[in-house]
């Protein structure tokens, strides 16, 4: 993946033709998490790499986050016009949200709480929104794909995805809480 040291991001693609980054943030990168805990592993990841994913995932989780009155979770990139049907800027998806959640949670293993990046705090936030009682759940406890800002749920409900991640986030909280205890 891309380093923007401009935008503190792992960029989203090179854009096509000028062979400059997209700086764009994308919540497909929270899956560097997965790669970042495999490879330490097996090699030590280096200091300047922890750091990277680090200031990446606080500015990705800073600039996805959306709240409305009616919703809060994470949009799936920034500038996504995937069906927004009049909405002016991004909808709120609940596997980006879940897929936030669960890379906070598990870099809880890479980073301590520091100023700038909590991730017991955004694994904590992030995973209120797709549990049960969160803006995200309908009262069927069913995920819906994505959300316009009035709350009114878009495409595919109930969507696998989503109630996958949320259950693998809620195991690692409960392996997280056995092994604080």
């Amino acid at each position: 993946m891309a380093w923007s040291p401009d935008e503190g991001i792992y960029a989203l693609r090179l854009d096509d033709g000028d062979g400059n980054l997209d700086d764009r943030v994308d919540s497909t990168t929270f899956s560097l998490v997965d790669a970042y805990l495999a490879y330490r592993a097996i090699e030590d990841i280096g200091e300047t790499r922890l750091r990277r994913l680090e200031r990446h995932l606080h500015t990705a989780f800073s600039r996805l986050w959306k709240e409305t009155d009616d919703i809060s979770g994470l949009t799936r990139f920034e500038g996504d016009t995937w069906r927004r049907r009049g909405q002016g800027s991004e909808k709120v998806w609940t596997v980006s949200t879940g897929w936030g959640a669960y890379a906070a949670e598990k870099s809880i293993r890479l980073f301590s709480s520091t100023d700038e990046y909590d991730p017991e705090k955004w694994a904590d936030r992030l995973f209120d929104e797709i549990d049960l009682d969160g803006s995200l759940c309908l009262p069927s406890g069913y995920l819906p794909e994505q959300f316009f800002d009035t709350g009114a749920p878009d495409s595919a409900t109930p969507l696998g995805w989503s109630h996958a991640i949320r259950l693998a986030t809620h195991a690692s909280r409960v392996t997280r809480g056995a092994r604080t205890e």
